[in-house]
């Protein structure tokens, strides 16, 4: 081959001499032969032109474990607590069972951030307000 070189798959190197001789100027006429690609050159050739490793670190999310079927059940009780102790207050709270206002607080109490925040709430006036707040920010 004349200027070029099969580098294992990667397209074709083009060089003019190889690596180790000096190529020649512009104003000089060289033959055919000068244009050769030493073998110990295309090898050095390949290993320099070989992007440089570093190790990159990715802050990945743990992933997350395959629980068992006790840690399901567990964790399906707590929600399910929860969400009865968010239906009690909202009866307690004279909140009519089948009306809007009903829905939308079992609607907005499905998320466990909502239902946690919901049921920490100290007084009906907080928990009303809570409802309506977050039905219309949910609902724009």
């Amino acid at each position: 081959m004349l200027y070029g070189c099969d580098t294992q798959g990667r397209g074709t190197l083009l060089t003019a001499g190889g690596i180790r001789e000096a190529t020649p100027s512009m104003g000089t006429e060289a033959n055919a032969h000068d244009f050769y690609l030493d073998p110990m050159a295309t090898s050095s050739a390949r290993n320099l032109s070989k992007r440089p490793t570093r190790e990159i670190s990715v802050d990945s999310p743990p992933k997350k474990k395959s629980g068992s079927l006790e840690d399901y059940v567990r964790e399906l009780s707590e929600t399910q607590e929860e969400l009865d102790h968010a239906m009690q207050l909202i009866e307690e709270d004279g909140i009519e069972e089948g009306s809007e206002l009903y829905y939308q607080a079992l609607y907005l109490c499905k998320n466990a951030v909502y239902r946690r925040a919901f049921t920490k709430m100290k007084t009906k006036e907080d928990r009303l307000n809570w409802i309506q707040f977050n039905w219309d920010r949910e609902n724009k």
